[in-house]
């Protein structure tokens, strides 16, 4: 019910505004550095402050989207504060890779050395500040509150999640008793309905449904569901639900309809153009970043082996449409192995 659709994805309003706030936190840290390295001049970091304000939106700009390819906005964050931080610093490596090709293409954008590697790491200290407060408050803003439609055998593979680090984007408010079916969930949890389903997912801020009844043909309550999809409240199948918090199918769930109305099919020029190109720049910055290592790795092949020796390693692998292609890899075996 708090989440906006962008681009086919459902964000959570607390998601968006955590990204405002640590957006503005990196803009604001490039004013601050820059004060800090150009304290002693006031002239000098007036003109600089009214001269970088669109080289500060570029830069908290690219941050940001460089914490949303790392995964930082992901509900489903397992690794705990340290894995956190851990992706923060890929993640201000990642943009500082791109800041460096932007500022190339476009030198007047230059921030300096001093004052982005400052920025970065006011960043880093305002975003960790952020995140360490609402992880030790033990808050479930953004968290999903979940409302299991159905007590039987379905729903209760759904407490088989058993561990937090399972459960770290949602919470289970409760399984609703569906009539004619047999409860299997522990009593305490079942709930029974006295109102409509719409008005206690009003009451109890109810932001998704999981669909997890046993016989739909039998008890599929349609008319209170379409209250609830029409009010906005999200309506899920157990499926959907194992694949997006687990990663995995839930195979003694599947059904074939399943496989023709998933979202993982879809495809398309732009989409596929898009995706090619996406590949490409970036391997062809990390192929810039890590020539030396990969010249000193193939010599130290060369050396080893001797100089009559292969230093790559070829495989074939068969790809999409069943189209083979080759593998290249250091060698790290003897060729007759």
């Amino acid at each position: 019910m708090d989440s906006i659709r962008i681009f086919k994805h459902y964000v959570r309003i607390p998601f968006i505004l955590l990204g405002i706030s640590e957006f503005i936190v990196m803009f604001l840290s490039v004013s601050a550095s820059a004060y800090l390295v150009l304290q002693q001049d006031k002239y000098q970091f007036s003109e600089y402050f009214d001269s970088s304000l669109v080289s500060a939106l570029i830069y908290a700009f690219i941050m940001s989207l460089s914490m949303i390819a790392i995964g930082l906005y992901q509900a489903r964050l397992r690794e705990g504060i340290l894995g956190f931080l851990l992706r923060l610093s890929a993640a201000l490596f990642l943009g500082t890779v791109v800041l460096s090709l932007v500022f190339y293409i476009f030198p007047s954008l230059f921030l300096g050395r001093g004052v982005l590697l400052l920025a970065e790491l006011i960043s880093f200290a305002g975003i960790a500040l952020i995140r360490n407060i609402i992880y030790f408050s033990g808050s479930d803003i953004f968290k999903k509150r979940i409302l299991v439609l159905g007590a039987g055998e379905r729903a209760a593979s759904i407490t088989e999640l058993r561990r937090k680090s399972d459960q770290v984007g949602f919470t289970i408010v409760g399984y609703v008793h569906v009539r004619g079916e047999k409860n299997v969930i522990d009593p305490k949890r079942v709930i029974h309905l006295n109102s409509s389903l719409l008005g206690y997912c009003v009451d109890n801020n109810i932001d998704e449904i999981v669909l997890a009844i046993n016989d739909r043909r039998k008890t599929f309550p349609m008319s209170e569901l379409l209250d609830c999809k029409m009010s906005g409240v999200d309506i899920v199948d157990i499926l959907q639900f194992f694949e997006r918090e687990t990663s995995k199918i839930k195979l003694d769930h599947l059904h074939p309809s399943y496989l023709l109305f998933s979202d993982g099919f879809q495809q398309g020029i732009a989409r596929q153009n898009i995706k090619r190109l996406f590949d490409v720049v970036i391997s062809g910055v990390f192929l810039l970043l890590t020539w030396p290592i990969m010249a000193m790795t193939a010599l130290a092949i060369l050396l080893e082996s001797g100089f009559g020796q292969p230093i790559l390693y070829r495989q074939v692998r068969v790809g999409e449409d069943g189209k083979p292609f080759q593998v290249l890899k250091f060698r790290s075996m003897r060729t007759d192995a």
